[in-house]
């Protein structure tokens, strides 16, 4: 087999090591949780604006959580609206004690992630970015 040069990863494991060193400071965390919460913010405005209105009541009823998690930082986006489930993913129509149809589920909130994808991809690198910058003053 041909050998065609040397490579000396020492520069990368030194890059490795004091990023795996910093992640837990409170600097990196407010990043993170900074681009997070911007995403969250987005996902429950949209998911707001995708929902069916009669009173308005489960429109409003959008929620987002603060980030928790801490080592896997996460965030959660609810209605406690009762029926919010049921218009989420669908439910029988029962009538004198009998299934007589099925109403599909608006999926507004599911429909919103799975779009957010480029959105959460995006956020994540330009938290890595600013981390990045945060920590080594840019490469």
């Amino acid at each position: 087999m041909a050998k065609f040069g040397e490579f000396d990863d020492k520069q990368i494991q030194e890059f490795f090591k004091k990023f795996k060193a910093n992640s837990q400071r409170k600097d990196v965390q407010d990043i993170l949780e900074k681009h997070l919460t911007k995403v969250g913010n987005i996902v429950r405005d949209e998911t707001k604006a995708k929902t069916p209105v009669r009173t308005g009541e489960m429109r409003r009823g959008w929620k987002k959580s603060s980030v928790k998690g801490g080592n896997n930082p996460e965030i959660e986006i609810y209605n406690n609206v009762e029926h919010a489930g049921f218009v989420e993913n669908g439910h029988r129509v029962v009538r004198g004690g009998r299934t007589v149809g099925y109403v599909e589920g608006q999926k507004m909130l599911s429909n919103t992630i799975n779009d957010a994808g480029s959105l959460i991809d995006k956020a994540a690198e330009d938290a890595m970015n600013e981390i990045v910058n945060n920590l080594f003053g840019g490469l």
